[in-house]
This record gives structure tokens, sequence and C-alpha cells, in this order.
């Protein structure tokens, strides 16, 4: 993601950009004052971003490929057309809109016990074929 088309395409919101590791205690603080979380990537899929802002009680606008959008519609959170930019300003605007009545939904299946018990069916599925 090019933080200049960023900041550009997000000039009338109070956003900030990350692209570079945060560490911790910065993760920490950035997400306890943000009011949601945009996930941006659409081709490494394998982001703690997603549980973190679960964690944290946040909504979520993320891309509609991989994974990360099966979760997203699971939970509530908002998906974009990661291959049309035009898309993603509607979807930011989607995201504003329900960011002050957004209420996450169906979070016990991530919780780590539940995610527990299923990698453990995983594997035994796994040794049985």
């Amino acid at each position: 993601m090019n933080k200049v088309w960023f900041n550009y395409k997000t000039r009338d919101l109070n956003t900030t950009f990350f692209s570079e590791r945060l560490s911790n205690r910065s993760l920490a603080l950035w997400l306890s004052a943000s009011n949601a979380v945009w996930i941006a990537r659409d081709n490494i899929l394998n982001s703690g971003v997603f549980y973190l802002s679960l964690t944290y009680g946040k909504p979520i606008l993320g891309p509609n490929s991989g994974n990360i959008n099966e979760h997203l519609v699971n939970v509530n959170g908002v998906v974009f057309n990661s291959t049309e930019s035009e898309h993603l300003k509607g979807s930011f605007d989607d995201l504003i809109s329900v960011m002050n009545n957004w209420k996450a939904k169906n979070l016990e299946q991530y919780e780590p016990e539940n995610i527990a018990i299923q990698f453990d069916q995983l594997l035994i599925d796994s040794c049985q074929t």
C-alpha cells in the first residue's frame, strides 16, 4: 500500500497509516485510541490485526479476498473489493456509518479455547485420512 496514495484518499478523515512494524506497546496504544481498523493488505492475509481488532472491540474494514472476507462477514465487519479502488471509498463511508453503533457478532468462535478445539479436530481429522 502506498502511503502517499492512502493519505490522499483519506485526506478528509482523521487517519493514520502504518506501513512499518509497530512495537507491542505502540500497537496497543493505537488500537485503544482508534475508532476503527482498516486491514489494507490483500495479498498476505495471515494477519493478527483482525483478531486484535476484535479484542479491542473495533469495527473492521478489510479486503474481500482470502479467508479475511469470510471472517469479516461472520463478525459484522465491512468488506471492500480489493481490486477496485473506487469501491474502497464507498467502503470507508460504510465503515464510518457503522462506527458508532457497531457490535461484533459470533465472537465465541474466536475465543482461544474454541480455536484450540477446532485445531485439535483438524489434526485428528488429518491423521485419520
